[in-house]
């Protein structure tokens, strides 16, 4: 009878020793000479990266990133807040944050100071919302069903944590003010009526979904880079104070939308 070679009987094919046992197969790959992983890539090369911006419809902002084989959807939808429904909020009658009231530019110390306040103010309010789900079937790991991971709940607040020591998306840009229908340069301090002061009536609170179709490796530098081109792609309604309705009402003409301004592009 023949005896089977024992060299054959235990030959598998590579993908099934990267299964059994992912951490020796991928030191064997970079211990090779030249070093390599398993898909061929040097150990200095970065994934390829490639985003596309305004790939759905619904949300305010949205943007579809792959990093190599991960594959990452964002979307930012705007809700309004009413100011009534946030607190006590007290900001100076202006939508800049580079100048007093009066247009008096600010110091270098006075803007870092009004930035800090500025998002420590987006914090309090819960202003931006991210939200991470990981797809069933992205991941071998991931089975249907499962409540929210832990790597989940990580990134999430990990990229929380990211737009906001980075000042990314700054404040006024969120507010929704009640101005005055007389300018104040238009109005008379002695003979005409006092112009009454600005003060915001709401606020857009950005909800970031990011949704992972395809997991393989690189998961916070995929997911962060998929909300930076999302917000980068979001457009806020008009939106104003109406006072026979007593609440906020917004254009539907995507004309009248105002593109989001970012403080830089941290990557």
């Amino acid at each position: 009878m023949a005896i089977a070679d024992p060299a054959l009987a235990l030959s598998f094919p590579p993908l099934t020793y990267a299964k059994l046992s992912p951490g020796p197969f991928l030191h064997a790959h970079l211990s090779s000479d030249p070093p390599l992983r398993p898909n061929t890539r040097p150990p200095s090369a970065f994934r390829p990266l490639s985003a596309h911006t305004g790939s759905l419809t619904h949300p305010h902002g949205s943007a579809v990133v792959r990093l190599g084989d991960t594959a990452v959807v964002c979307g930012v939808r705007a809700e309004v807040l009413l100011a009534e429904d946030a607190g006590d909020y007290h900001p100076q009658p202006t939508a800049h944050t580079d100048a007093h009231p009066d247009g008096t530019p600010l110091t270098a110390a006075e803007l870092a100071t009004t930035i800090r306040n500025e998002t420590h103010t987006a914090a309090a309010l819960n202003l931006l919302v991210p939200n991470l789900e990981l797809q069933t079937g992205c991941a071998p790991a991931h089975l249907p069903g499962a409540p929210p991971s832990a790597l989940a709940q990580s990134l999430a607040h990990r990229v929380l944590t990211l737009l906001h020591i980075t000042h990314l998306v700054p404040l006024p840009q969120l507010l929704i003010w009640d101005r005055p229908s007389t300018p104040a340069a238009e109005a008379d301090d002695d003979n005409g009526p006092r112009p009454e002061e600005a003060h915001v009536k709401a606020f857009w609170v950005l909800y970031i979904d990011v949704l992972f179709l395809s997991l393989d490796g690189g998961a916070f530098d995929a997911a962060w880079a998929a909300v930076l081109a999302a917000l980068r792609d979001t457009a806020l309604p008009r939106a104003w104070w109406d006072e026979e309705r007593a609440g906020i009402v917004c254009s539907p003409l995507r004309a009248e939308a105002r593109q989001l301004a970012l403080r830089g592009w941290p990557v």
